[in-house]
């Protein structure tokens, strides 16, 4: 049975994605595939060893779940464990900048249609020194809102959980 790498982060956006981990791992049983999900961690490295270990013939297809942050992680993991698959997102972030641009559903069902598909798009990634990213590189206070901004006011404000200084 061919696999499916599904990196998956279970706090991006409302953290609802796991609530569809029975039914993605499903459809793709029914097409002969086997799930392999893993929840995403705060750095590459244990991702890397996990691909590492895996039969790289038999991985067909890696799935990420999450947000623009979770998809540039993961795309820091396929690069550094070598793989040459394509990639499909479930776009479950709160502002899912990169679904957008690629027109990726919201939905979970218009999710699966296109992660079960055969169709793909060649798509290039960028590098700054060490770190590759998939849709966008950002510095300054930018990248400082999005990693302090809590969890939770990101999950219940969505984007305008990021305009506000919340520290204060």
């Amino acid at each position: 049975m061919d696999y499916v790498v599904l990196f998956y982060n279970s706090h991006s956006g409302a953290g609802t994605f796991g609530n569809y981990l029975d039914l993605v791992i499903g459809e793709f049983q029914k097409k002969g595939m086997l799930i392999l999900p893993y929840k995403i961690p705060f750095t590459a490295q244990p991702m890397i060893d996990f691909l590492n270990s895996l039969d790289k013939e038999r991985v067909k297809k890696i799935l990420i779940s999450g947000g623009d942050g979770s998809v540039d992680l993961c795309i820091n993991a396929i690069v550094g464990a070598d793989y040459d698959v394509p990639i499909g997102i479930f776009p479950s972030g709160t502002a899912n900048d990169l679904g957008s641009y690629l027109g990726l559903p919201s939905s979970i069902e218009g999710m699966l249609e296109v992660a079960l598909g055969d169709n793909t798009i060649p798509m290039d990634i960028g590098r700054i020194n060490d770190q590759y990213y998939a849709n966008e590189a950002a510095l300054g206070c930018i990248v400082e809102v999005a990693h302090k901004t809590d969890q939770k006011i990101k999950n219940s404000l969505g984007m305008v959980g990021y305009t506000h200084d919340w520290r204060r």
